[in-house]
């Protein structure tokens, strides 16, 4: 028998990991007595044979004793495989307690000699792990605490946000690339001299693209993300898996994916950044995907090309040019010399590189039809282009950038339908491959199931191996599952491409751009904190786009590899506090991030983006603002007060969800304007209920409720005596008050016809007149046609007689008799079901104007009727261009304006938009229909050209809308855009000034829509931002708890009143103070005044629109016509109401109704 080697020797082999803490108990008594008989207290020990030479080892007596105690017993068969070795020493002080020294044999060491099968063992040497103490004191054999594979506390290492944030800007090092083609593709980008970009660079973008070249050149050797990198006590590093317990000396690497994620800042040129990265390679094929073929797939490749007949020498070269990936285009197609060597150009294409898959089998058409295996096979052929799939609202942006940026670049289009996908030979032909997202949702109709599980796509694109793949903001495939893929996943999934790009700002929801993650303000700090289960939902999606689109081992199964199970992504990646299975640590999730994303810190960025100067505007509330407001606070009394704020009629019980958020969003939309809200017998029913309530008094309330619900009913019947409000509930429409109304001196039926409210009647002549804007839309149509008919006047007396006295005076005759019976016709209309009965029959407060025939008019508006038409030349017309609008007007037309409206809000844009519309393009969000329409009518009124960017329209349409306000000549001014629709990826940045209407909670949300202004190329040094608040309401605590709260208590908040503090709020209304209680004021000081009167005859007034949309589409030249709209979008109504069908009216019944005006609405 051979001599055994000396310990030390034998010690060299295993890892120094840790100590076992052993306090024997007064039971093992068989043990205590072996220890005590050892003589050497004060040395270490060693587990082992006798016959080892030198070595200071336990007596076979004790070692067996102690291995068959408590503490040791499990680890036993570990110590006689081999898989461990200890050594002991005693505490002087006290013979029950000692150190256990664990050395642990790695996986990778003696595997010949020592058999590492055995699943027993592994369970086993699991647990021993678990248990070590790695601490200093402990190896020194002194008591300690601190074990080796404690999990991190909850609060331990930053946040997610913190670790995106801090993630290292790109920094290429063109030294490691070995490929000629991606080394100076690299030096042309750090030079911003890429052949065909007529754009220059900014730096951060040049380091973006060339990391991008230097990820798709090669792949990295990154270290396994399952180990974690450990000391041991001689300082060496050792790696461990702490999921299956695997120990390994030396580190194992995977290559790193050929793509990620490009996060850069929203508004920083991601999509410049990409045409760069497609551009720099336009001259590169793709090359043979070696590492994803099977052996089967390699061998084949190997075999020479046998041809049919003897091929001629040119193309037997241009075979080759093509299968070795050789880039021929510069030279070939003279792109430095202006030499075209078109013979070898055409022998090039007519011998493309390919590789054979197995060929997709037909569909049956027989019962003999061939199986795959009786198919020849097919051929997938290497292309120079990329593809790019995007957003559908993004097509026209994309193909718009391409053209400002690019030059000489083969686009294909394809946003509409798969049926224009072309053959793979002209697929050959293209540098870049756009496709719209909704168009390779339909591909997923071409998928067939394969005899060996896998899944393939019929269709052209699925022979040609693209060079890379782009999918623009990509981050909704962090959506899909193992179990469920998202059609454009499951597309992707069957096509062929080497390099895969994700592009978004925001990766998941959870990650955003922070100025300073680590640097924040005192008191600031909260911002970059979220909640384990925030941070679950965001690492879940990333890995679902580690693992099913960027295929980044161990996470996914490579085509062409055997063997290996894909790992588990919630158990490595994931923390403890994020998954009861989870081991990840925060240094594994930060290499994790970092070998995916590549973004620059906002703080490297934000230098060259356009600063945003934000303010909150509180404006103090009209007369008609508080009253409104009022309404609803007095409601909520009535209601908690007589339900005792308890059962279900109550409208903060539980069951009454759906009602208490249709509550509030119409109280938010009465901040903008609400008096269309409670129509006076809603008034009077709840005031009778209230005052039958307190004079019954068959339920006993407290005193303060007695005192809020008798001020409640005293407002309330202030309320029904208010004559402005009520005009505006039974007509449906926002009043405006109207100064010099021209021949008001005439008689009163001049003007009773065009007033809106009958207040001022007993004034004559009146000094103003209450209209709204459809009033002066009609009113400024009757005057253009009777000065178009009539034209000029050789005195003031003859204008009187002839137009003012006559026509004026009758076209508003049948203005009144209209409304009149349009308010009679409202008993007629279908009413939504009706909601459970809430204590005190209050009301939800819905908005009138969704149920009556007016509503024809704002479905009209929301079809997106223009106000444009081409000129020709590919130039755009705005309604305001008719030279024939700019007649003078009479003496009596000239001084008639536009000086209060019922809104305070409404005032403040009219003035903010005509002060800066002819100098900047403006963005006004808005979160509710209803608020559109009534700015949109008085930009009508006004003549100032806009757009509305609106949900239910086509988004081709959406996507002519954009081109149309970015368009560098354009005459559309402002955009008033749906805050929900403020889409990833918008591309706005011709406008320099925005408004919203209402504060938006999420602050996320608002960054978003402010980001499609704030970009680069913004012509403008800053961007404005405004948020309205009214004073006094609920909007003022939105604000301030916006800026208290953390992302993920505001994720957490799918509604305001899911946030507490404001959910005590509305509960606890209470009346706002309203001046003049015993003598209202009168209607005009009940308005907000404009700073800024504005003439309603001005200069172009009356303008006419024109209709089809489609020309606007055809005006610009190059891009997708868009689609017809084929229904009116509704207006809002209350939640669950049904579609009424006076909610929905033809084109043609719009445009028979008097003055109808057409608002544009995307």
């Amino acid at each position: 028998m051979a001599p055994l080697a000396p310990v030390d020797d034998v010690l060299d082999r295993y890892i120094p990991v840790g100590c076992l803490q052993v306090q024997l108990s007064p039971n093992e008594i068989r043990t205590q007595q072996a220890v005590w008989s050892l003589s050497r207290l004060d040395e270490w020990q060693h587990f082992g044979k006798q016959d080892v030479h030198n070595s200071p080892l336990l007596p076979q007596h004790v070692q067996k004793a102690l291995l068959l105690s408590h503490t040791l017993s499990p680890f036993a068969r570990l110590v006689d495989r081999k898989w461990v070795h200890l050594s002991l020493k005693m505490d002087p002080s006290d013979r029950t307690r000692f150190t256990i020294r664990v050395f642990i044999l790695p996986d990778d060491v003696d595997n010949k000699s020592v058999p590492r099968s055995d699943d027993a063992c592994r369970k086993a040497r699991r647990k021993l792990m678990s248990r070590l103490d790695c601490s200093s004191n402990a190896w020194g054999g002194t008591f300690s605490s601190g074990l080796l594979l404690t999990p991190p506390s909850d609060d331990d290492g930053p946040s997610l946000l913190e670790l995106f944030n801090s993630i290292p800007s790109p920094d290429p090092s063109q030294q490691t690339i070995q490929d000629p083609d991606y080394a100076g593709a690299i030096e042309d980008v750090m030079e911003s001299d890429v052949h065909g970009l007529k754009t220059t660079l900014y730096p951060y973008q040049r380091m973006s693209v060339a990391v991008m070249l230097q990820r798709e050149a090669a792949a990295r050797r990154i270290l396994d993300p399952r180990l974690t990198e450990r000391r041991d006590h001689s300082d060496r590093k050792w790696y461990h898996d702490p999921v299956i317990g695997t120990v390994l000396r030396e580190p194992r690497f995977y290559d790193s994916p050929r793509g990620g994620i490009l996060a850069e800042e929203m508004g920083s040129g991601k999509t410049l950044i990409c045409l760069t990265l497609c551009l720099a390679t336009r001259h590169m094929p793709a090359r043979m995907p070696e590492e994803q073929l099977t052996e089967e797939q390699l061998k084949a490749l190997a075999k020479p090309v046998v041809r049919p007949k003897l091929g001629s020498l040119a193309d037997m070269a241009a075979a080759r040019v093509a299968k070795s990936g050789t880039s021929w285009k510069p030279k070939l197609e003279g792109w430095y010399d202006d030499k075209y060597y078109d013979r070898c150009i055409e022998a090039i294409k007519r011998n493309p590189g390919f590789y054979t898959i197995r060929q997709l089998p037909r569909r049956r058409t027989t019962r003999f039809s061939l199986t795959s295996e009786d198919l020849p096979p097919s051929h997938v052929y290497l292309s120079h282009a990329s593809l790019v799939v995007v957003p559908p609202n993004l097509a026209v942006q994309w193909t718009e950038e391409i053209k400002k940026h690019t030059t000489g670049m083969k686009v294909f289009l394809c946003a509409q339908s798969p049926d224009a996908i072309p053959s793979v030979k002209d697929l050959l032909e293209y540098d870049l491959v756009l496709f719209s997202s909704t168009v390779f949702d339909q591909l997923a109709r071409d998928r067939r199931n394969m005899p060996d599980g896998t899944i393939a796509l019929d269709n052209p694109l699925a022979r040609v191996h693209f060079k890379r793949c782009i999918v623009d903001e990509g981050h909704r495939l962090g959506n899909s599952t193992s179990n469920r893929r998202l059609d454009l996943q499951a597309v992707l999934g069957c096509l062929h491409y080497t390099a895969r790009w994700i592009v978004t700002g925001t990766p998941s929801k959870g990650l955003f751009g922070l100025e300073e993650p680590s640097g924040l303000p005192a008191g600031s700090k909260h911002l970059t904190q979220s909640s384990p289960e925030q941070e679950k939902g965001d690492l879940r999606r990333l890995g679902a786009i580690a693992k099913h689109y960027l295929m980044v081992r161990p996470w996914a199964k490579v085509p062409g590899e055997t063997g290996e199970t894909p790992a588990e992504w919630s158990e490595y990646v994931m923390q403890r506090k994020h998954s009861s299975k989870g081991v990840g640590s925060p240094e594994s999730l930060k290499a994790t991030l970092e070998s995916l994303i590549i973004r620059h810190r906002l703080t490297d960025v934000k230098k060259v983006l356009p600063r945003v100067k934000e303010r909150i505007v509180y404006l103090t509330p009209c007369y008609q603002d508080r009253l409104v407001l009022n309404l609803f606070s007095m409601m909520i009394i009535f209601n908690s007060v007589q339900s005792q704020r308890q059962d279900q009629d109550y409208f903060f019980h539980p069951g009454q969800r759906k009602s208490l958020d249709q509550l509030v969003s119409n109280l938010s939309q009465a901040s903008f304007f609400g008096a269309s809200f409670f129509s006076v017998d809603d008034l009077n029913k709840a005031i009778d209920t209230a005052e039958k309530f307190l004079a019954e008094k068959k339920v006993q309330i407290g005193f303060e409720d007695d005192v809020l619900l008798r001020r409640a009913i005293s407002f309330g019947r202030l309320a029904t005596r208010n004559t402005l409000k009520s005009s505006a509930n039974l007509f449906h429409e926002l009043p405006v008050m109207v100064k010099n109304f021209p021949f008001a001196d005439i008689s009163p039926s001049v003007i009773n016809g065009w007033s809106l409210s009958d207040q001022n009647a007993h004034e004559y002549p009146p000094l103003e007149v209450c209209m709204s804007a459809k009033l002066i839309s009609t009113l400024q149509g009757t005057v253009k046609d009777l000065q178009r008919n009539f034209g000029y006047y050789d005195s003031e007396d003859e204008l009187r007689m002839r137009l003012g006295a006559s026509r004026l005076a009758r076209q508003g005759q049948q203005n009144k008799q209209t409304r009149n019976q349009n308010d009679k016709s409202d008993s007629s209309v279908s009413r939504p079901r009706q909601r459970p009965a809430l204590a005190g029959n209050t009301q939800l407060g819905e908005d009138k104007s969704d149920l009556s025939v007016f509503s024809s008019r704002r479905a009209a508006a929301f079809k997106g009727d223009a106000g444009v038409k081409d000129k020709g030349h590919g130039e755009l017309e705005s309604p305001g261009s008719d030279s024939d609008d700019e007649l003078d007007m009479p003496e009596p037309f000239r001084c008639t304006q536009m000086i209060s409206t019922a809104s305070a809000k409404l005032s403040y844009l009219i003035d903010q938009i005509v002060q800066h519309h002819r100098d900047e393009q403006i963005l006004v969000f808005y979160d509710n229909d209803n608020i559109a329409y009534y700015l949109a009518e008085v930009l009508e009124v006004l003549g100032i050209q806009h757009l509305i960017y609106a949900k239910g329209i086509t988004q081709v349409l959406k996507a002519t809308y954009v081109a149309a306000f970015t368009k560098g000549s354009s005459k559309f001014r402002v955009m008033l855009m749906d805050i929900h629709q403020a889409a990833f990826g918008l591309n706005m940045q011709s406008a320099s000034r925005i408004y919203f209407i209402n504060p938006v909670f999420k602050r996320q949300v608002e960054a978003q829509a402010i980001g499609r202004a704030r970009r680069i190329g913004q012509s403008a040094e800053s961007v404005t931002v405004e948020t309205l608040v009214l004073k006094g309401s609920m909007e003022e605590l939105i604000v301030k708890r916006r800026s208290e709260m953390t992302p993920h208590e505001q994720q957490k908040c799918q509604s305001v009143i899911d946030d507490k503090p404001i959910y005590d709020w509305i509960i606890n209304a209470k009346i706002l103070p309203l001046p003049g209680v015993e003598n209202p004021p009168s209607d005009s000081d009940q308005m907000a005044q404009l700073k800024a009167p504005q003439l309603i005859f001005g200069r172009g007034f009356g303008r006419e629109t024109y209709h089809d949309d489609r020309e606007l589409g055809e005006a610009l030249e190059g891009q997708p016509k868009p689609q017809k709209v084929e229904r009116a979008m509704s207006p809002v109504a209350p939640a669950g109401s049904p579609p009424s069908a006076s909610r929905f009216r033809s084109a043609s019944m719009s445009e028979q109704e008097p003055g109808s005006k057409r608002v544009r609405f995307a």
